[in-house]
């Protein structure tokens, strides 16, 4: 029996996770999350509320579970907690024998701030949106740390202006990256190493519908220049886990590196749906390439549950 601790159950990937590990054999999952009640309880096989990953108390609280669960495997799954656990990922497999999926902190690093993101891209001769000043256009404005879409800007012409209340303090843009805005066909690339950095699988699918930063309906696509250019990413970044990165491509065919997420997507179940079951994979090491079904469309829906 695996047992296996999802962080921050609430958000969107954990519960994309969750739903396919989710009364499988051998896999009792445990669940965690700052609410009292969540998707969590309904997801799960145990629901538990937790501290904040600032709260002082929160590692005390993490190596109790693992004692009293003895909990094999972790998912972490929210952007903010990321860095934290590669730093202990470590620790735990050595005190705990718990394997912690997640990459390695220097990948972690490069990913997690779009700053350094950018830097890493240049230095690496890696095409990204080239940082504008803010009277540019058109620009897209995001915030440095977390996801994209959470509080970006996009202003297409000089008659928008800068809604500095959307700024972390209101008055400047030093937590924020202003890039210039590049049109043409989103996709956002799961990419699948095993510990030792061989990539595994590339699954591209492209956003067909997308809703305040969300894709809403997705499709794969065997992408084979989309595919070199992620197999490039992940071979510079020293990916060793599983990533996310998102790129564009122009209507020349240009593509461009938006961001890198070291957490799984949203759209995590298009990609097991259409036969990389990522998540299993890694639980049972399962380090072999999957051929995926070719476009493959997801649309997505939210489920709704009653107390």
């Amino acid at each position: 029996m695996k047992n296996i601790l999802i962080t921050s159950i609430g958000c969107a990937p954990a519960s994309a996770l969750a739903r396919e590990l989710f009364n499988k054999e051998n896999y009792y999952i445990i669940g965690i999350d700052i609410q009292t009640e969540c998707v969590g309880n309904f997801i799960t096989n145990k629901y538990i509320q937790c501290p904040t990953i600032t709260d002082n108390e929160y590692w005390n609280f993490i190596e109790n579970l693992i004692s009293k669960f003895d909990i094999t495997h972790i998912f972490p799954t929210y952007n903010s907690e990321i860095r934290e656990w590669s730093i202990k990922k470590n620790y735990l497999f050595e005190k705990y024998n718990c394997k912690v999926f997640v990459n390695d902190i220097s990948v972690v690093n490069i990913a997690d701030n779009k700053l350094e993101t950018y830097k890493w891209c240049c230095e690496n001769n890696i095409k990204v949106p080239l940082v504008k000043l803010i009277d540019y256009r058109p620009i897209i404005i995001k915030p440095l740390f977390g996801c994209g879409s959470n509080g970006i800007q996009i202003l297409k012409t000089t008659k928008e202006v800068v809604n500095l209340e959307n700024f972390n303090d209101g008055k400047n843009t030093k937590n924020y990256i202003i890039q210039e805005f590049i049109t043409g066909i989103e996709y956002t690339i799961d990419i699948l190493a095993d510990p030792l950095g061989n990539i595994i699988n590339i699954v591209p699918k492209e956003r067909m519908l997308v809703k305040h930063g969300q894709s809403f309906k997705s499709i794969t696509r065997n992408n084979l220049v989309i595919i070199e250019f992620a197999t490039n990413v992940s071979k510079l970044i020293g990916n060793k886990s599983s990533i996310n990165i998102q790129v564009i491509q122009d209507n020349k065919g240009e593509i461009y590196l938006i961001e890198i997420n070291p957490r799984f997507p949203t759209t995590l179940s298009l990609t097991i749906a259409a036969g990389v079951n990522i998540p299993v994979m890694m639980l049972e090491e399962d380090y072999v390439t999957k051929t995926f079904i070719d476009n493959l469309i997801m649309i997505r829906d939210y489920k709704e549950y009653f107390m």
